[in-house]
């Protein structure tokens, strides 16, 4: 392929050279100085009759046809090496994938714990929110964290998950990896916002629903805020809850077993109604009562004894 390619770049370079030569030179200007006085249809007559212009036209052809050629040659080579590329490509990952299912096949397990366990034997697992991945069926949680990062906090991309499946085995687009580990019953945690991404498809476990209460609990009530996704298998959205101001845990996973028994979100409840604004066009927590709530929580007051402070007062 490089000698078709430096063909094609030598016999450039030599039409280059040629067609700055004194004698094609000295040609094309006597035949502009022709064109001048002939006119563009008398010229053709001229090119016709002058032998130099044809022969210079001749080998001109002949030149341009030898380097598409040279680079035809080049671009057939350069796809029998692709093509041998990827076809040694595909030949290995058949052979990983046969090697990862017959790996699976001795564990005997299914496909969606041998998964896990491959991920467990990547990953590691950690107890740190703020560091995980993914909350596996046993409550365990995927160690995100990443080889040298920050404590406490993720820094790998959930797609990284791919490398619990075999080469290629889903195809390129790594997020079809992770949108498939999410419907093996995995649930994604994203401690950032913080919030979850669960399957519609699997209903979580009573483990994972205890983490995620006490995700709800902590990073939710820290940062008066938590976020609930339930996807398909495609990774697309089929129910979502926003909690701002008084996050509880209890709540959260209520509304998650509501969803797996009726399948549809309970109504809004008013005091994590989102998207309420003050008079200056700030984000309240749904209403007064909430508010109100809110104020007796941070004095220090639990919830049963806020609400009926309420009763009494609001």
């Amino acid at each position: 392929m490089e000698q078709a390619r430096e063909e094609s770049r030598r016999l450039k370079e030599e039409r280059d050279a040629w067609e700055d030569s004194q004698e094609v030179r000295e040609l094309k200007a006597r035949r502009l100085q022709m064109r001048e006085q002939m006119g563009l249809f008398g010229i053709k007559n001229w090119d016709e009759a002058t032998p130099e212009w044809q022969r210079y036209v001749d080998r001109r052809k002949e030149y341009n046809a030898r380097i598409t050629q040279s680079r035809e040659r080049a671009d057939a080579l350069n796809e029998e090496l692709l093509a041998s590329g990827r076809t040694r490509q595909e030949q290995r990952e058949q052979g990983e994938q046969a090697a990862y299912n017959a790996e699976m096949e001795r564990s005997g397990v299914g496909r969606e714990e041998f998964r896990r366990r491959k991920a467990v034997a990547e990953f590691g697992t950690t107890r740190e929110f703020g560091e995980a991945g993914y909350i596996l069926p046993d409550g365990k949680m995927l160690d995100f964290k990443g080889e040298g990062g920050a404590k406490g906090q993720r820094g790998m991309d959930h797609r990284q998950i791919a490398d619990a499946f075999a080469a290629n085995e889903l195809g390129r687009a790594r997020t079809a990896y992770m949108n498939q580990f999410i419907a093996d019953g995995n649930v994604r945690v994203m401690a950032e916002e913080p919030g979850v991404d669960i399957s519609a498809e699997t209903r979580p476990t009573d483990a994972q629903l205890e983490q995620i209460r006490k995700m709800a609990d902590s990073l939710g009530v820290s940062r008066h805020k938590f976020g609930l996704d339930i996807s398909d298998a495609a990774g697309k959205q089929v129910a979502s809850r926003w909690y701002e101001g008084r996050v509880r845990g209890d709540r959260v996973v209520q509304d998650i077993r509501e969803f797996y028994r009726t399948g549809k979100m309970p109504a809004q409840s008013e005091t994590n109604a989102k998207g309420v604004k003050d008079e200056n066009g700030r984000t309240i927590s749904g209403s007064k009562k909430a508010a109100a709530l809110d104020g007796l929580a941070a004095a220090g007051y639990d919830d049963a004894y806020a609400r009926e402070l309420y009763k009494l007062f609001g």
